[in-house]
């Protein structure tokens, strides 16, 4: 009914039985009514029932939300939570979060942070507060890729975590 797919689309139809099932702690139906309240921009609505999801390690809600963060919609835009979203999905085998934190590794080696904090005399000076919170998110990532090829998971995961160490930026 969403989509239209064999039947006429019926976007309000669809929400009214996502949100039946999703009450009923269906997880699937949460995903999906987060997603089609994320079409409508109903972010907080969306924003709602991922987390809802997400709170059942489903992999691509954790993604939406690291989504959400990271862009700012629905709620004030914070990397640091969508790094800690994009790990979590990344953690449950979903590979677009795994090339979503390729990209903010690599948004913060484009930013020198590495070379700026290498070039601290760190008895007499510290990081900025905002240079901080990318080492905090930079370290996270680097965490989450040392766990995954010193321990093994999923394969698509592992094939997302050679990806990146082949082809690092």
């Amino acid at each position: 009914l969403n989509y239209g797919d064999g039947l006429p689309r019926d976007v309000e139809r669809a929400k009214a039985l996502y949100r039946s099932a999703a009450d009923k702690g269906l997880v699937e139906a949460q995903f999906n009514l987060g997603i089609t309240l994320n079409a409508e921009e109903d972010f907080a609505g969306a924003i709602k029932w991922f987390k809802k999801a997400a709170e059942s390690n489903f992999a691509r809600a954790q993604e939406w939300l690291g989504v959400l963060h990271y862009n700012g919609q629905g709620v004030e835009k914070d990397e640091e939570t969508a790094t800690d979203y994009f790990i979590s999905a990344a953690q449950n085998g979903y590979n677009r979060a795994i090339l979503a934190l390729r990209e903010i590794f690599t948004d913060i080696e484009d930013s020198g942070l590495f070379k700026k904090c290498g070039d601290l005399d760190f008895q007499n000076e510290e990081p900025s507060e905002a240079d901080k919170k990318l080492l905090s998110m930079a370290l996270k990532i680097i965490g989450f890729y040392i766990e995954y090829k010193n321990m093994g998971t999923s394969l698509p995961a592992q094939r997302a975590a050679a990806e990146f160490d082949n082809n690092p930026t």
